[in-house]
């Protein structure tokens, strides 16, 4: 009998504990809207966050470097490839935004120029974008394996500590809650008792207003106890044999996940902005389900964040 392997990362487990059927949707048969809209703001965080990688890859190389010269170096290789026509088309507003998110970049740099993140190469290991792939459980009949991306890790030289940093470009003042599933995952995945979470605000700044005040940049360090992190180890192990017995337990998994639905998470067939999902789970025929989902989705590739970019 060969063994089930079931590999999650904190994305799948905390839309699992939001609705089990759009996990199984999502993950499970990799659904997406083909009409689905632009994810412009997603895309926008996807740029800094080159930006930022490329900065801090510099960093490590050369941690006594001029941080405003390797600043400008990742900023001409964010240009001279045309990495953001990866996600937008070549148009003048195309144009202005990739000038934006340079000059806020370049901001950032410079804000943080006395006190900036300690990046260093650690058993030859570069601490950006750092994957990971974890066991969390493993007997006869199954092995369960956490999964994810770290943005950066960074000593606290004060503390004489590491920690795991995740670049978020929400503003300032909108504050994400410090103990998110993903926040979780990466402190039990490390076995670090602290992280940071690196707010660099996208909003428009034309007088500089916002600058003066303060309003863009902010970092948020983050403790985890033991007994909390203990406590997320047994939470994803309920969640990942929950996940197995259901796709274990009959030939038709999606009429078992359909059981377990959160109806309190669906925004509804009727609201304005509904759950992408609410066609096909709405829909109770088999025949009629079937040809929603050829008609109106398109089955993409599983990311797995672990593993190398091709």
């Amino acid at each position: 009998m060969s063994k089930f392997i079931l590999a999650l990362d904190a994305s799948q487990l905390a839309l699992y504990q939001t609705c089990p059927l759009q996990w199984y949707y999502k993950y499970k048969e990799n659904l997406s809207l083909t009409t689905a809209h632009t994810k412009d703001a997603a895309d926008k965080g996807t740029l800094m966050h080159f930006l930022l990688d490329n900065y801090y890859t510099l960093r490590a190389q050369d941690p006594v470097g001029n941080k405003l010269q390797q600043a400008d170096v990742a900023i001409q290789k964010f240009t001279t490839e045309a990495t953001i026509l990866t996600l937008f088309s070549d148009t003048q507003e195309t144009r202005e935004l990739e000038a934006f998110l340079c000059k806020r970049f370049f901001l950032y740099v410079q804000r943080y120029m006395s006190d900036d993140f300690n990046v260093e190469i650690k058993n030859n290991v570069l601490p950006v974008e750092l994957g990971f792939s974890k066991l969390l459980y493993e007997d006869t009949y199954v092995k369960f394996i956490v999964e994810g991306r770290i943005d950066l890790i960074s000593s606290i030289h004060t503390q004489g500590l590491y920690c795991w940093i995740d670049h978020k470009t929400q503003s300032k003042n909108y504050t994400l809650y410090n103990y998110i599933p993903q926040f979780k995952t990466y402190a039990w995945a490390t076995g670090y008792s602290y992280g940071i979470i690196n707010y660099i605000g996208l909003q428009e700044d034309k007088d500089s207003s916002l600058l003066k005040r303060g309003f863009l940049f902010k970092r948020n360090l983050i403790h985890f106890s033991t007994d909390m992190i203990q406590a997320w180890e047994r939470t994803m192990l309920n969640i990942f044999f929950a996940i197995y017995r259901k796709l274990t337990i009959t030939d038709a998994p999606e009429e078992v996940f359909s059981v377990v639905r959160n109806d309190s998470a669906c925004a509804g067939a009727f609201n304005y902005n509904p759950c992408q999902y609410t066609y096909i789970c709405e829909e109770f025929n088999t025949e009629m389900k079937q040809r929603i989902k050829e008609f109106k989705y398109t089955v993409h590739e599983p990311w797995t964040p672990w593993r190398p970019e091709k």
